[in-house]
């Protein structure tokens, strides 16, 4: 190529979309081609002299092509004006591990991951490092907290296990970063993002509940920060990503849908390039703050649709604009929200004061109202989301404090008060909009005038005074929170919203519930409220045969012979003998067939009894006469390592090409704290340890997991 055309080409990058940038620099260094990619960096760097991320590219690049003093001088000095930037130490990490430099490397790796703990070539490096210390177990935390937040990567997965084994394995020469992080190929992903994280923000907690969710029913969700980094403060924080990986995702041809809740994201336009995204609008006051940038979107039909979790804003778009948006309550992680009534201190009130003069105003008229009272306290809660939770079960009454962020039009839908509810809090609030969300006076709380403290104290002592409105008020507001604010059935509306209909692999509402099962089958049986729509749903994919290596009273059965096709087989296959993971749960063949025939004549469905065939007897002695191909695999039989791994050794070979083996109760998430496995917590060891081990299979793959089940597809 002439050398004017080499530079023109190149020259367009930058010209036209300087994001793209680092994916062209990738391929030209996957082609060797070292030299055009620092040429086109350089020229970058004249453009934008002052962006530490390309800085770190030229020095990566110096680094690759052999100039490792300059490599280090241009790392040093990102590290001198940018001393947070992630990837930058990481890198001179690297190079001072290779100079011999190794306290100084192992400082630097410690800074990087302080900034960003889910960089995963900065763990990988850093795990090189402390194997040749042979201090490996030191990371094992770090890799453990990253593989809960990305369960897919099966080389850091095998690390670990190579740390909890205390083997070695064979050591690749340390590399600087540059590598993209892993992500699934051909599959919807979904991206939320503001730009940035803010630390104790109504909206981050937003993004990270939706992301849960996401995640829990099959979907790549994760959370997008600019730059990648984010400050670490929720109990269960989600993947966090950056706009460079987002990008590699859709250079990999994935289908990305893209929701923000903030109108003036940096690097939203270029983010979505010629598609659109999903607005969530959560605060009406950033939205009339913004609102120029809200008609852009609109005109240019940037936007592709609009969600709410208020009723007030909904009815504002509908009255200026035409549109309505779908309301989608909010909701609260409730294994971090929740009561304990033993840790309820009686009288205490608790606060959440912003830092301002109003705010510590009321809290000392308050604090000296409570004293003069006699035995009543009050407590300020602030901090992380632990601390704030752990605080909130402590207290009888919260008041929220809260007038509004907007004269007129309040607030969106007060997070921390519905958090205080979850964990049994009777609350006295302000009357603003956005608090009538949940807030019904005299049902779910009281609710006084707004900015008015002495009608705020008078609501206080109130309920100080009369013990059974308390708690009759009390009942009121766990059962609003429990029912509306709560994650059930917001996948079905989330799920709508983001037009994921002909992706989602579970949780369709015309799938059997955790409920409407229990109704109809009259037994117990062990599959939580995520797992039975599950089973529905891959049920309808089997076209010839569904096996299951358990059944006990047949939960799992009802539910493979009430959503299969017509004509296909469902062998269920028990010997009736005692749980292995219950010693009091002992099923019978007559009992079993009784209730999973009632079940199925409750619901019209007793034809299906005609393809359903009950085997008593062991798995490992009914194998040697099968000879049917199987569509799906339900291993559910003994829990114990070496029968499930049996049960699987001599069924898999059974199933069909693009066929799935599910495996029941096999993520199990505390080895550390139950080492003799006494205590289901998402799983058993033996499954999990098998499905563990799976991860490395040539002949299945991991595609994914609900709750306890992991997903494994005939490769």
């Amino acid at each position: 190529m002439p050398k004017t055309l080499l530079f023109n080409n190149l020259k367009q990058h930058i010209d036209e979309d300087i994001s793209r940038l680092p994916a062209v620099i990738r391929q030209l260094c996957s082609e060797k081609k070292l030299q055009q990619a620092l040429l086109l960096v350089s020229l970058a760097l004249e453009k934008h002299p002052d962006s530490p991320d390309l800085l770190n590219i030229k020095g990566e690049l110096k680094f690759a092509s052999g100039d490792k003093s300059e490599a280090k001088l241009i790392f040093h000095n990102i590290i001198n004006h940018w001393p947070s930037h992630a990837k930058a130490l990481s890198n001179l990490a690297t190079i001072f591990w290779l100079e011999g430099d190794v306290q100084t490397a192992v400082n630097h790796f410690t800074k990087s991951l302080q900034v960003n703990r889910y960089d995963r070539d900065t763990i990988y490096n850093y795990y090189e490092v402390l194997s040749k210390l042979k201090q490996a177990q030191e990371i094992k935390p770090i890799i453990e907290d990253y593989l809960n937040h990305f369960p897919e990567d099966r080389e850091l997965r095998h690390l670990l296990m190579e740390i909890k084994n205390s083997t070695s394995i064979d050591k690749q020469k340390v590399q600087l970063l540059f590598k993209s992080s892993p992500v699934c190929k051909d599959t919807t992903k979904i991206v939320m993002t503001s730009g940035r994280l803010q630390r104790y923000n109504g909206g981050t907690k937003i993004y990270n509940l939706w992301t849960e969710l996401l995640r829990k029913h099959g979907f790549d969700a994760f959370i997008a920060t600019q730059d990648g980094t984010f400050d670490n403060w929720l109990v269960n924080h989600q993947p966090v990503i950056g706009y460079i990986d987002v990008e590699n995702m859709k250079q990999q041809g994935n289908d990305v849908h893209v929701l923000s809740s903030w109108l003036d994201t940096g690097g939203l336009e270029k983010l979505i390039g010629d598609s659109q995204f999903y607005y969530f609008d959560a605060e009406l006051r950033w939205t009339l703050q913004f609102r120029d940038k809200l008609d852009y979107f609109l005109n240019n039909k940037k936007i592709a649709k609009i969600a709410t979790h208020s009723r007030y804003i909904q009815s504002w778009y509908m009255a200026n604009y035409g549109i309505k948006p779908t309301l989608i309550n909010e909701w609260s992680d409730q294994k971090v929200f929740y009561e304990d009534s033993s840790k309820r201190i009686p009288l205490r009130v608790g606060c959440m004061p912003e830092s301002n003069a109003e705010d510590e105003k009321t809290f000392d008229f308050l604090k000296d109202k409570c004293i003069d009272f006699g035995n009543a306290e009050i407590i300020k809660i602030s901090g992380d989301e632990k601390n704030v939770s752990d605080l909130l079960r402590t207290t009888d009454i919260f008041a929220g404090l809260n007038p509004g962020k907007h004269p007129f039009w309040g607030e969106g839908c007060p997070r921390t008060q519905q958090e205080a509810l979850h964990c049994g809090c009777v609350l006295v609030a302000y009357d603003c909009l956005g608090n009538r969300e949940y807030l019904y006076n005299n049902w779910t709380g009281l609710m006084v005038p707004s900015s008015d403290m002495q009608a705020l104290w008078q609501g206080i002592k109130f309920l100080l005074e009369n013990p059974q409105e308390k708690e009759r008020i009390r009942a009121n507001s766990k059962n609003i929170a429990e029912n509306l604010f709560s994650e059930r059935n917001k996948y079905e509306l989330v799920n709508l919203f983001l037009d994921l209909n002909d992706n989602a692999e579970i949780g369709q509402a015309d799938f059997i519930t955790k409920d409407q099962l229990a109704s109809i089958l009259l037994r117990p049986f062990w599959l939580n409220e995520q797992e039975v729509p599950f089973l529905a749903q891959q049920t309808t994919k089997a076209k010839n045969t569904i096996v299951e290596i358990g059944c006990a009273y047949g939960g799992s059965t009802t539910v493979f012979l009430l959503n299969k096709r017509d004509g296909v087989q469902v062998y269920s296959i028990d010997p009736f003998v005692q749980d292995s993971k219950g010693e009091s749960l002992h099923a019978s063949e007559q009992d079993c067939r009784f209730a999973v025939e009632q079940a199925l004549i409750s619901k019209s469905k007793n034809e299906s009894i005609r393809n359903w065939y009950l085997i008593n007897g062991y798995s490992h002695d009914v194998v040697k006469s099968w000879d049917k191909q199987i569509d799906l695999l339900f291993i559910d039989g003994s829990h114990h390592y070496e029968d499930v791994k049996r049960d699987f050794e001599q069924w898999s070979g059974f199933v069909a090409p693009d066929g799935k083996i599910l495996i029941h109760d096999s993520r199990k998430d505390n080895f550390e704290v139950d080492p003799f496995d006494q205590k289901f917590s998402r799983g058993w060891a033996g499954p999990t340890k098998l499905a563990e081990e799976l991860r490395s299979s040539k002949e299945f793959k991991n595609i994914g997991h609900c709750y306890s089940i992991t997903v494994l597809e005939r490769i």
